[in-house]
């Protein structure tokens, strides 16, 4: 009986370590896809205002890819 106990107490930790470490990573991958998405915007923040002075300069065609 006690072999019972122990082996489901074992198999309990084992599949509460996973969801720890899936947590931790989803976490992780929140705060990445936050720090992306401002970088991406600040980007095009730049750009928008390259775009503005190049036009203001005189350059007609704007070159976009």
């Amino acid at each position: 009986m006690l072999s019972r106990k122990l082996l489901s107490a074992a198999i309990v930790a084992k599949l509460a370590i996973p969801a720890t470490a899936t947590s931790a990573d989803s976490v992780e991958m929140t705060k990445v896809s936050r720090v992306f998405e401002q970088m991406k915007a600040e980007n095009e923040r730049k750009i928008e205002t390259l775009e503005k002075r190049l036009k203001a300069a005189g350059h007609r065609d704007i070159p976009v890819q």
